[in-house]
């Protein structure tokens, strides 16, 4: 008996147009395919903010894709796919297949109440899958990333030296709650959605806009949205795996968390000293790195790693007020060390996530990479480009760069960070 039909596609679109970006993107896309998509996902860099706006970019990719469709997406810190590497535009991957059941899902408020946003999700995609007869299950999701919080008369900031670390956390954790600004809770997010979809691979990526952390979008079917989860739920028998790597270097620089804030984002003491001061010692940096233009040149290229779950979790120093630290994600263990990122390490991540999967012929590959990855390789980028050509050849593959990645096997606990690789891929048997 023949196979049933697969059909693959990604494209992209250059235009600076927000509609006719939507329109190319979506014409480009499906006219590869010879059946209506199954679903369409759907990535964008925030430049279409100031160029016709989001709403009019999602009009225009209306205006091409079949009605019914359903679409997922959000925007990115840039996208790769076979035609290259790319820090503006926008880019979509289409799938068509007879043995396939999708289902799209939403959770709003993601930054106010994760566990309510997690349920709400899952609940969709559980009822749009509840019929359906195949057992392998995966769902790709993306949450809005943190944003930047405004503290009045102070203005968007991530260096407080004059106000204390405990008044700012009381500010970001009222800031989270009332607009929206602050974490993105995400791993809050994810760790409830896994308890209800317990049976599905997770990808997970946090949307972003171009490393400056002020706005991000979520898109949903005709929707733009923020501070969501969004979700592409899929039953099928394709097969399918996801690996992770990170590829950083453990350095001789390590530390003991003494005091810590409830909601486990704050160092307020570091080896009973202040957080700040004994990271500049432990360092060798000079105070006048602690500066809102010198703060993230830095502290992004050494992210904080500590033990949870059996693995390395990844999280980066996110804000400094008065003498304490704020991390992107949820400190779990309050013994941490110093990473330390180089280009060959990374790269290396790249062969590693491959690697088991040699041999296989893929019929699918979707990345999701940590937008730090792209700002530390620079020009090393086409190198992890060319590795992913050399592996899928013909076949389509779409990496965006997000800031935050999550992974979660059936049976295995969430592996949740920054600055790592995740490389799923699907194939026939």
């Amino acid at each position: 008996m023949d196979k049933p039909k697969l059909e693959v596609s990604v494209d992209m679109s250059r235009k600076w147009d927000a509609r006719e970006a939507g329109r190319e993107v979506a014409r480009n896309t499906i006219e590869k395919l010879s059946m209506p998509p199954d679903f369409f996902l759907l990535f964008s860099t925030i430049h279409y903010e100031k160029h016709g706006g989001f709403q009019e970019f999602l009009n225009g990719v209306m205006d091409i894709l079949p009605e019914g469709t359903p679409l997922v997406g959000g925007t990115v810190a840039g996208f790769m796919n076979s035609s290259g590497c790319f820090t503006r535009g926008t880019t979509a991957l289409a799938v068509s297949y007879p043995n396939m059941d999708v289902a799209v899902g939403i959770g709003h408020k993601t930054k106010k109440n994760p566990a309510k946003a997690a349920k709400e999700c899952a609940d969709m995609i559980k009822k749009g899958l509840e019929k359906s007869s195949y057992d392998k299950n995966i769902l790709i999701d993306l949450i809005s990333g943190g944003v930047t919080f405004q503290i009045p008369f102070l203005g968007r900031r991530r260096v407080f030296r004059d106000m204390p670390g405990f008044l700012t956390n009381a500010t970001v954790r009222l800031s989270s709650y009332l607009f929206s600004k602050g974490p993105g809770r995400e791993e809050e997010v994810l760790e409830k959605l896994s308890t209800y979809l317990d049976d599905y691979f997770i990808l997970s990526g946090s949307c972003m806009d171009d490393n400056l952390f002020l706005n991000n979008y979520q898109f949903f079917n005709e929707e733009v949205l923020e501070n969501s989860i969004v979700s592409l739920g899929i039953k099928t028998d394709l097969n399918f795996n996801i690996e992770r790597d990170h590829g950083l270097s453990e350095t001789n620089k390590k530390f003991r968390i003494t005091k810590l804030s409830s909601d486990k984002r704050f160092i307020y003491k570091i080896n009973d000293k202040p957080a700040v001061e004994e990271l500049l010692k432990l360092m060798s940096w000079p105070d006048s790195y602690i500066t809102e233009r010198l703060l993230h040149s830095r502290t992004l290229y050494y992210p904080l790693g500590f033990v949870y779950n059996d693995e390395i979790a990844i999280d980066v120093i996110a804000l400094i007020s008065g003498n304490s630290l704020c991390t992107v994600h949820q400190i779990k263990d309050k013994d941490l060390y110093i990473l330390s990122a180089g280009g060959k390490e990374l790269v290396k991540a790249v062969d590693n996530c491959l690697q088991p999967f040699s041999g296989y012929n893929p019929s699918l590959g979707l990345i999701f990479s940590c937008g730090i990855r792209l700002d530390t390789l620079g020009s090393q980028v086409y190198r992890v480009h060319e590795k992913l050509l050399n592996y899928f050849k013909e076949t389509p593959f779409l990496l965006t760069y997000v800031t935050g990645e999550g992974v979660i096997k059936p049976k295995e606990n969430l592996r949740y960070g920054n600055d790592t690789f995740n490389l799923s891929v699907f194939w026939r048997n």
